[in-house]
């Protein structure tokens, strides 16, 4: 059975599905996708807070955004009312948001090997996303255009 959540907060995981759902297939699924995305440019998110030409420090640091976004959302909803189906969603998105926070301070240095991406941090990430996608009937496949939008959204303009 689906959330009940607010228009509002489901615009906002609309903006957070592609991540989601890419963050929560296989690592060798990522891998196809990925070379697609690289770019002969650095990125650089409007913050200035990431400039980088790695897709998936890109990819990872929208989704740290998304995942952001949605907590401020639902500890907001949380406050309005008691709701444990919130409640629960909101353990696992901190979840989800402390391994990417993990993954992204310390692994970064080895993103450009493939066997980084069956570390212990990845597999929980993929965990996670994993759930986060089922607990929220997500049904999208990634491919490269909804990447690409998705990145684009994140993107300095």
């Amino acid at each position: 059975m689906p959330l009940s959540l607010s228009e509002e907060v489901k615009k906002r995981l609309n903006l957070a599905t592609p991540a989601i759902a890419f963050f929560a297939v296989p690592a060798n699924q990522q891998i196809e996708l990925l070379p697609f995305l690289e770019s002969k440019h650095k990125y650089d998110f409007p913050d200035g807070d990431l400039y980088t030409d790695n897709a998936l420090e890109v990819l990872l640091a929208a989704y740290q955004a998304c995942l952001n976004m949605l907590l401020n959302w639902l500890i907001t909803m949380l406050d309005e009312s008691e709701n444990q189906e919130l409640e629960n969603l909101e353990i696992l998105i901190e979840n989800l948001f402390g391994a990417a926070q993990t993954i992204s301070e310390y692994r970064f240095q080895e993103i450009g090997n493939v066997e980084s991406l069956d570390t212990s941090e990845w597999c929980e990430l993929r965990h996670f996303s994993e759930m986060l996608q089922q607990r929220l009937h997500i049904e999208l496949e990634v491919n490269t255009a909804i990447l690409s939008s998705f990145m684009d959204y994140w993107l300095h303009p």
